[in-house]
């Protein structure tokens, strides 16, 4: 069988080399010389979480982060990841005096005025609550657990972000549709 140059010269090649040029059309080595040829460990296709619209980008780098926690199976960072997006939204909540404070004393700065809800607040309270378990506790934190943190920070954040968008845009529609005869 005539091998077939991999660096373009009409010169011979070896064994180990033509043996490496088939395997990267197959995507199943990594050439390390010509004639160490290893096998390659190819990741999955991560699955792609939603992540809701008109978040902030801090925000959202965050939530990735946590998908992409979820996505390895490290369920302790990933809740770790959630709640600092929640960290970071409750910053856009707050002034300047209170941003240093940890997350559990912004949610008391928050209920103490009055700008959230309680069940959104309660809501952010169980993310914390996860948050020091997946911190402090090995093995506190479980697949189900992360997800369930996950689907409440999304919650969250489309409480947040994503919905003063669409009722502003629901109210324009409205708006709009009351002035046609």
């Amino acid at each position: 069988m005539a091998a077939t140059p991999i660096n373009g010269n009409a010169g011979p090649v070896s064994t180990a080399a033509n043996g490496w040029a088939q395997a990267q059309r197959h995507g199943e080595g990594l050439r390390v010389s010509n004639y160490d040829i290893r096998p390659v460990q190819t990741f999955p296709d991560l699955a792609i979480y939603d992540i809701p619209e008109g978040i902030p980008d801090n925000v959202s780098d965050a939530v990735a982060d946590g998908n992409h926690a979820m996505e390895g199976e490290r369920w302790r960072p990933a809740v770790a990841s959630y709640a600092t997006a929640l960290d970071f939204a409750c910053n856009k909540l707050l002034d300047g005096e209170h941003l240093e404070k940890p997350l559990g004393g912004k949610l008391t700065v928050l209920s103490g005025n009055a700008t959230l809800p309680p069940a959104l607040l309660e809501f952010m309270r169980a993310v914390n609550l996860d948050r020091v378990s997946a911190l402090h506790y090995p093995g506190a934190i479980s697949a189900e657990t992360a997800e369930a943190v996950r689907t409440l920070t999304i919650t969250i954040l489309e409480y947040l972000f994503s919905l003063p968008k669409q009722i502003q845009e629901a109210q324009k529609r409205l708006a709009d549709a009351k002035q046609k005869p």
